[in-house]
């Protein structure tokens, strides 16, 4: 019994590599994953900030996912998107962060009023008003899209409810 047991230590490695090689080669169960880029306007501006999600609608695509990026300048490019049905949803909106030499800073955020000042309320709420976000349900936001290949750019243009 004591002979069998070094040979089974020694063959645990191999068999595990063989093992992991086999998952990660599952071929055609897998999904072709592609970039989809294209633009965001809010209310006819293009939108700042924000970002795009892309959600599967079909329920049955073995190893589809969702995915999200970025919308800076009213621009995206997403990748990563599972091909097919997709629920195209864009969040945010307001202006972007400002920035020093590239990376937004602390000191860079906007100040929230002194609300043991008389009226820091109303500023408080002017401040946040000012920071437009957009509604997923507004029209143009939240469409479905099928997602291929080589497909155009997207261009969403979300209107003001």
């Amino acid at each position: 019994m004591k002979n069998h047991i070094p040979r089974l230590l020694a063959a645990l490695p191999v068999l595990a590599l063989v093992s992991a090689i086999g998952i990660g080669c599952g071929g055609s169960g897998g999904v072709k994953k592609v970039t989809v880029t294209g633009t965001v306007t809010y209310d006819g501006k293009p939108v700042e900030s924000g970002f795009v999600t892309f959600a599967m609608a079909e329920a049955n695509l073995k190893g589809g996912s969702n995915a999200q990026g970025p919308v800076v300048n009213g621009k995206f490019s997403v990748p990563g998107v599972s091909p097919g049905k997709n629920s195209v949803t864009v969040t945010g909106g307001g202006p972007a962060p400002q920035q020093e030499g590239g990376i937004a800073s602390y000191e860079s955020r906007p100040k929230m009023p002194d609300m043991n000042k008389a009226g820091a309320g109303k500023a408080a709420m002017k401040m946040n008003a000012s920071r437009e976000t957009i509604p997923g349900d507004a029209p143009g936001n939240s469409i479905n899209v099928d997602v291929k290949e080589g497909m155009d750019p997207l261009d969403m243009k979300i209107l003001k409810k």
